[in-house]
Order: structure tokens, then sequence, then C-alpha cells
């Protein structure tokens, strides 16, 4: 009985080691990337931990080098101008568990009023990704294309330039076609088609404490689409349209504020095809 009890102490303890090392090396993993500089360009100049602010990291340097968890900070105010024109995606974000963080500078992503309806300036296709705290417009396409799951996008301009509120033209403030994203707290306006747009297969959204097409200091910045827009496909039956959608909440800080904009502030559709 004893040398079971021994043979299942060192078991546990032996668990227990592998464990704590599989926690560590996740940990010590993950690295933080720190832009310095506002060209779009890649250089493969980036080195990750290097917060030494020397013009040598862009962000599309810090995104292609980038792995899953890893962290994008900026150590200064930029405004990065579009240099792939009108690419299937400015910006791909593929990894999983990336966060994408402003933080406390105005970083401004200017798209130079290239895209269109298919196209993304950031297209997601990574899970558990967040982007937070930075701005994003004058791109004719859509800001945030969102692909992948468990997605946050959260605290940004979208459509409006975080700095000085100039609104530049935008076709969808943020499109959604994964599950479980959450969409809170940005600023949306000067859309063509829709601030916030879900498309056939979003189910399970969370959309609160966004202000779209209106400023929080009451400014009207609605372009001529809408607020916001669910689709439906009329083949795929009740499996083809957006499902479990939670729009607001009982907190006061929940609530969504849509107006000014050109058509309805919440519209439910259906697609016609044919």
């Amino acid at each position: 009985m004893s040398k079971y009890i021994s043979s299942l102490n060192i078991l546990r303890r032996t668990t227990a080691f592998f464990m704590l090392f599989a926690l560590i090396f996740n940990t010590t993993n993950a690295a933080t990337w720190y832009v310095d500089y506002n060209d779009d360009v890649d250089p493969d100049t980036c080195v990750a931990g290097e917060s030494d602010d020397d013009d040598d990291c862009t962000f599309r340097d810090a995104l292609s080098q980038a792995s899953a968890g890893d962290i994008i900070n900026f150590l200064g105010d930029y405004q990065i101008v579009n240099n792939a024109g009108n690419a299937d995606a400015v910006y791909t974000v593929s990894q999983n568990n990336l966060t994408i963080d402003g933080g406390v500078n105005a970083i401004n992503f200017f798209g130079n009023a290239a895209g269109n309806s298919t196209t993304g300036y950031f297209k997601i296709t990574g899970d558990n990704v967040t982007i937070q705290n930075v701005s994003a417009f004058n791109y004719e396409g859509n800001v945030f294309e969102v692909e992948g799951d468990s997605v946050t996008i959260s605290d940004n301009g979208i459509g409006v330039n975080s700095s000085d509120g100039i609104v530049g033209e935008i076709y969808n403030g943020v499109t959604v076609t994964g599950a479980d994203a959450t969409i809170s707290d940005n600023v949306i306006g000067s859309q063509t088609n829709a601030g916030i747009h879900a498309g056939v297969g979003a189910k399970d959204l969370t959309i609160t404490g966004n202000y779209v097409g209106v400023t929080e200091s009451n400014s009207n910045i609605g372009g001529a689409g809408y607020g916001m827009l669910f689709e439906f496909d009329s083949f795929n039956g009740s499996n083809g349209g957006v499902e479990g959608v939670v729009i607001g909440g009982s907190n006061a800080a929940d609530r969504n504020y849509i107006a000014g904009n050109g058509d309805a502030g919440i519209a439910f559709l259906k697609n016609i095809h044919g």
C-alpha cells in the first residue's frame, strides 16, 4: 500500500511539474512588438521586445513577424498611410490570440481612399484577436472584416480620425461573419453601407457602448448608410442568418447611440439572389 501511495505522489509531482513548465513556456514565448515608425513597409527590422524608439519597426513589419499570443504596441502618435492600394486586405491578421493596442497614443490608419465592398483594411481570420485604441478611416471598403471567432473590436475610431475628429468615408465600419465577436465602445461614422454589419453566418455577437453616426459630444458624423445592418440569406432557411445578437444591456454604459445616419438606425434585411 505504501509503495502505491509513494508512486501516486511521484506521479502527482511529475504532473504538477510539467503543468508548471507548460505555463512558463507559453508565457515566456509571448512577445511584445513596439511600433516606432509610421511608414507602411515591411523592412524586416523589428526586434521583439525592443522599445528604444529608433525608427526601425513599422506596423506592417511587426504584424508579419508576430506570432499567436503576441502583443503589438505603439511608442508614439502615428498616421500610417495605406501603401497596399486595393489589395484584398491591407492587413491580414491570421494569428490567434493577438492583441493590437494603440494605448494612449493617437494611432491613425489612413486608407488613402482605397478599397471596395469586398476588401478589408484589417481582415481578421485568427481567433481571440483584440484590436483596440486605434483609428482607421478614408477607406472605401470594410475597415474591420471579422471572419475569426471570439474577436474583440473596442475603443476605436472607425471612419473618424481619433486625434481631431476628421471623418473619411468607409463602406462598413465593422463587418462580421464569425462567431462570438464583441464590438464595444467604438465611435463609427461616414459609412456608405453600415456602421456595424453582421453578415450571413455571424452569431452570438455582443454590441455595446458604441456611437454610430454621432460622437460622444453629439457631433454628427453619420454617413449615407445604415447604423447597424443584420443580413439573412433566403436560401439557407433558419440557419442562414445572424443568430444570438445582444445589442446594449441593462447598464447605462452598454447603451449604443445611433443617430445622424442616412438610412435606418437598425435594419434586418434578407438577401435576394438571382
